[in-house]
């Protein structure tokens, strides 16, 4: 029945489900204290739920997800092994963080987009694409997994607002990747970070609380799609070498992004005193600033022979000469 799977349909059964609920706790009710028309009553109640019980039946199943797809370590995962899904739980727990806030971000998992190949819709493009075409908003599947990463988004970033300890253990989580990788090779612990002056620092985000603070505090959740295009190696050609198909898998993704030094220097006002010609120019050269530190440090780290900027960099000569001699 199409009525059930739209949204009024599916709003009226989850009335008609509480409805019908109350009716048989009614007759029970009259049933067991024995009041008039207690039979009567019991009679509406049980057949109440047998309608109900009818209607369902032509209830839509919800959808089962692979969610592998999107995450190739869930494939073959046994019931020890962690779900991405425990992951954020785990990581959640830790942190200590409330049960409301669980639950109003746990709420948006559901509607984020599975792995999806748009071969089998037969549309053709990445999101750009079909935004400058004018389909996007024509394509029903990624229309609402775009309203729901925005929903997901608002969410998210409140949360990093009021609660800095959900900011910090999410922050950790991203940096480290702990629980993901269980304390394994595939954790990360130090950071190298450089200024623009070519100084350096290493930080060990397992010891040095305060630094994971520190980018808790700069960094901004998103929630947006991702997508690959699809290749085939019988459309390979000079003029197309890896056989791109045209056609796109998208998937949805939730990241952090710390600020880069354009927003810096946007946030700062450079560019309301300064023309637009003369802001670009100081981020230039600042990054030219940091370039020339690097190289100064690495000269100095190889000596200036070319054997040791050769292993400074890990590179191998590779030398191909012809062996014909002409006379």
């Amino acid at each position: 029945m199409k009525f059930l799977e739209s949204k009024k349909g599916k709003n009226f059964m989850a009335k008609l489900y509480g409805i019908g609920a109350a009716v048989v706790i009614l007759g029970a009710l009259f049933k067991i204290q024995h009041w008039t028309f207690a039979d009567e009553m019991l009679i509406v109640g049980l057949g109440t739920e047998a309608i109900i019980f009818f209607f369902s039946a032509f209830e839509k199943p919800n959808a089962e997800y692979d969610w592998s797809l999107i995450y190739p370590e869930l494939a073959g995962m046994n019931d020890d092994e962690l779900s991405p899904v425990r992951e954020l739980d785990n990581m959640l727990e830790n942190a200590k963080v409330d049960g409301d806030l669980i639950k109003s971000l746990g709420k948006h998992i559901d509607n984020l987009l599975p792995s999806t190949d748009m071969r089998k819709l037969g549309i053709k493009g990445n999101k750009t694409d079909l935004e400058k075409a004018g389909k996007f908003a024509e394509i029903e599947i990624l229309k609402k997994a775009d309203e729901a990463h925005q929903a997901f988004k608002v969410d998210l970033r409140k949360a990093f607002k009021t609660n800095s300890k959900f900011a910090e253990a999410f922050t950790f989580e991203a940096m480290t990747g702990d629980i993901k990788f269980g304390n394994s090779n595939g954790t990360a612990e130090y950071f190298l970070i450089t200024d623009y002056k070519g100084n350096a620092k290493i930080y060990n985000a397992f010891s040095d609380k305060g630094y994971v603070k520190k980018i808790a505090k700069q960094v901004r959740p998103d929630v947006k799609f991702k997508s690959s295009q699809s290749t085939s190696s019988q459309l390979k050609s000079p003029s197309n070498p890896k056989g791109k198909t045209g056609f796109y898998t998208f998937w949805s993704a939730v990241g952090v992004g710390v600020k880069m030094v354009m927003e810096e220097e946007i946030h700062k006002g450079l560019m309301l005193n300064e023309g637009v010609f003369d802001f670009i120019k100081r981020v230039f050269n600042k990054a030219k600033s940091w370039l020339s530190n690097f190289w100064d440090k690495a000269k100095k780290a190889i000596g200036g022979k070319l054997e040791d900027l050769l292993s400074f960099m890990t590179l191998e000569p590779e030398i191909n000469f012809k062996n014909n001699i002409s006379w």
